[in-house]
C-alpha cells in the first residue's frame, strides 16, 4: 500500500498485540500480571522482531523504492483498528499504540444456524457463549470437563465453540 501511495490500516481482533504492562506478548506461553515483567517481555520480543525481520523488510522496501524502517513493531503496528468489543477486550490504558477501537465486526450470516442450535436457543434463557477460537488444547477432555463444571456451577446455559481445541462438551 505504501509503495503505491494507498492508505492502509492494521485490523486486529485482540488488544493482545498492543504493547502494554497489562499483558505480556502472545509469543510467550505464560502471562504475568506484573507490569514490569510484561514490559520486559515486550522488550525481549521486540528485539527478536528486529533481529528476525528488519533486514528482510528493509531489503524488500529498498526493492520497492521505499525508505528503510527503524523499528519493526512501530512500523507494523500503526494506524490500528481494533475489531473487538470494548466491554470484553478493552485497549489497555497504557498501550503505547492505542489506535481506534471499532467494536466487533459482525458479518451477515450467509446460512442459518444448525437446527439443533436453533432449538436450543429457543428453549430457554439466553446462554453464555464460551469460545476458544484458534487456541489449541493438548488436553481437550480435561478442558471440556472444566468448562462443564463451570457452566453447572454458574447455573447458566452455554454454547461452547471448540475452535481448534477439539473440545466435546
Amino acid at each position: 500500500a505504501e509503495a503505491i501511495g494507498r492508505p492502509f490500516r492494521l485490523a486486529m481482533f485482540t488488544p493482545a498485540i498492543l504493547r502494554s504492562g497489562a499483558h505480556g506478548p502472545v509469543v510467550f506461553p505464560f502471562q504475568r500480571e506484573t507490569p514490569f515483567l510484561n514490559r520486559l517481555l515486550w522488550a525481549i520480543s521486540g528485539l527478536g522482531l528486529e533481529l528476525n525481520l528488519r533486514g528482510l523488510l528493509n531489503r524488500e522496501r529498498r526493492h520497492l523504492g521505499l525508505a528503510p524502517i527503524r523499528n519493526v513493531y512501530t512500523h507494523l503496528v500503526t494506524r490500528v483498528l481494533l475489531a473487538a468489543d470494548p466491554e470484553l477486550a478493552p485497549i489497555p490504558a497504557d498501550a503505547d499504540r492505542p489506535g481506534h477501537q471499532t467494536g466487533y465486526w459482525h458479518l451477515r450470516p450467509k446460512e442459518t444456524l444448525p437446527s439443533r442450535l436453533e432449538r436450543f436457543l429457543a428453549r430457554g434463557s439466553r446462554p453464555v457463549f464460551i469460545g476458544f477460537g484458534s487456541m489449541g488444547d493438548p488436553e481437550p477432555r480435561r478442558t471440556a470437563e472444566a468448562v462443564e463444571r463451570a457452566v453447572r456451577a454458574a447455573g447458566v446455559r452455554a454454547v461452547v465453540q471448540s475452535g481448534w481445541g477439539g473440545l466435546r462438551v
